[in-house]
């Protein structure tokens, strides 16, 4: 009898191990289709997934300075399983003469448009950002995000090189950014670091991992010996004055602020800037205001800004 039970427990963990390897390969699948789908590669976060398109189609200038895409030029779409089907939060960096027609594609689709708003002031092309979310099939929502992506100027299925990491050339540039605030991620020559919310964010709810735009993010991007410095602070309502005034101190011009999540739990503002000049008092100055986000910095060499939401 004892041999019974034991072998009938062996059953019952191979059939566990078989079981779990037969979800996880449907999930893999599962996203490869949404992959192909949207005509771009993605990356898993999580139990979720994330495809970044940067817009390398895009020529634009702020304040007569060369933006590279991978920074502030990119659209993203991410997908979170839910128990009923999938939820989608997807953001688009559109220049204006292609506003019109992805709205109205937004509402052919029955996605739910929750901010638009512009990043930067004095670029041109102008520029703007377009935020939504829908709920249903995951297959189906990456085919509506494809119908969006048709309504711009964007390759939709692109051949992708791999982006080289951090160049030689730009190490001793960057010495004292990374002094100030600690390792960042080289894309290319430009340099990016990432701070997630210190605690969950709900939406109707529902818990909205990071990776569904909650990262703050700061980019360097070399200028010889200067930098464009941009990104985004992703604050708490309550701290929002305090980081915008910090900029202001510091001398870091706001370029926009707005909310991106319509019944978030806390109420989250992001607070947009733009600075040029020498890295090295930039990147003091954004140390400075960090102190007063609650944030939590992303290491590059973690997995990605999902890594908060993999705690237990």
């Amino acid at each position: 009898m004892r041999r019974l039970y034991l072998l009938l427990g062996f059953a019952l963990l191979a059939g566990g191990a078989t079981w779990a390897a037969w979800t996880h390969s449907l999930s893999q699948h599962g996203w490869k289709t949404v992959q192909r789908t949207l005509g771009y590669p993605g990356q898993e976060t999580g139990d979720g997934f994330k495809v970044v398109v940067p817009r390398t189609d895009l020529n634009v200038l702020v304040h007569g300075a060369w933006l590279a895409p991978a920074g502030g030029l990119t659209s993203w779409f991410a997908f979170k399983p839910l128990a009923q089907g999938c939820l989608l939060i997807g953001e688009m960096t559109l220049v204006d003469g292609e506003m019109k027609q992805v709205e109205n594609e937004l509402s052919l689709q029955g996605l739910t448009l929750t901010s638009l708003y512009r990043p930067w002031a004095g670029e041109t092309p102008g520029v703007e950002r377009l935020r939504f979310w829908g709920q249903g099939n995951r297959v189906a929502l990456a085919q509506k995000a494809r119908a969006l992506l048709a309504a711009t100027g964007m390759p939709l299925n692109p051949s992708l090189t791999p982006v080289p990491s951090r160049p030689v050339s730009l190490v001793s540039w960057a010495q004292p950014v990374e002094k100030a605030l600690g390792p960042g991620e080289w894309q290319g020559s430009l340099l990016r670091f990432q701070f997630t919310p210190a605690g969950p964010v709900t939406e109707n709810g529902v818990e909205i991992p990071s990776y569904m735009g909650l990262v703050s993010e700061l980019y360097f991007q070399p200028d010889g010996r200067q930098a464009q410095v941009y990104g985004q602070w992703v604050v708490p309502a309550d701290k929002a004055p305090a980081v915008t005034q910090s900029l202001i101190e510091e001398q870091i011009p706001v370029t926009s602020t707005h909310t991106d999540l319509v019944n978030s739990n806390p109420v989250l503002v992001t607070v947009h800037f733009w600075a040029q000049g020498a890295p090295g008092p930039i990147a003091q100055g954004l140390s400075r205001v960090a102190l007063k986000t609650g944030l939590t910095p992303v290491s590059p060499q973690a997995p990605g800004p999902q890594e908060r939401d993999k705690k237990p």
